[in-house]
């Protein structure tokens, strides 16, 4: 549908939708700001401290929110929707294990991992292989305790010591129940 410029009708749904988008937009700094005190009654509560948090909207909705927590040791998750009726509750404690890498901090490929994870990752020794898990992106599913995050770089060191990093992201068996999950979460606990 095209409508000419010098029709009236052009102006007022350009007014309409610009009002609609500014408003959602708005919402949605209420909701974060909402969700954000819903996060700090949680860690009082659980009686966490904390280095740093982020919040950011779940996928396709600004209902659910999710919050990745910073501790001196390590990292925890957590989910808030807006029609949730009990208390924010984080998930354990997801161990930094940063001593792990520390023979290789000064290689070129870590450095940019650390940088590209903007400081949210975690290591993990699994079958021998470290696994460098970038934690921006949350987790896949809603069981917080339980759930993989979305993707991680395994790091494959040859016999001199030397690094490399191969992306990897966990197997995705049921997209269809992760998205169905995503959304009975956000009606609420």
């Amino acid at each position: 549908m095209t409508i000419k410029k010098e029709n009236p009708k052009r102006s007022k749904f350009n007014t309409i939708g610009l009002s609609i988008s500014t408003s959602y937009l708005l919402l949605t700094l209420i909701f974060k700001w909402v969700s954000f005190q819903k996060f700090e009654e949680g860690l009082q509560n659980q009686q966490i401290e904390y280095v740093e948090m982020d919040t950011k909207p779940s996928p396709l909705n600004a209902i659910l929110w999710s919050s990745l927590i910073e501790t001196d040791k390590g990292f925890r998750t957590a989910y808030y929707s807006l029609f949730d009726k009990q208390k924010v509750t984080y998930s354990k404690e997801f161990l930094k294990n940063y001593h792990l890498l520390e023979p290789y901090l000064e290689q070129k490929v870590i450095k940019q991992l650390i940088d590209i994870s903007a400081g949210w990752y975690r290591i993990e020794e699994k079958n021998g292989k470290l696994l460098f898990w970038d934690l921006r992106f949350g987790q896949m599913g809603m069981d917080v305790d339980t759930a993989s995050f979305l993707w991680y770089y395994e790091l494959n060191i040859d016999k001199k010591g030397i690094v490399s990093a191969v992306k990897r992201q966990p197997e995705i068996k049921n997209m269809s129940g992760i998205f169905s999950s995503l959304f009975n979460r956000a009606k609420g606990n």
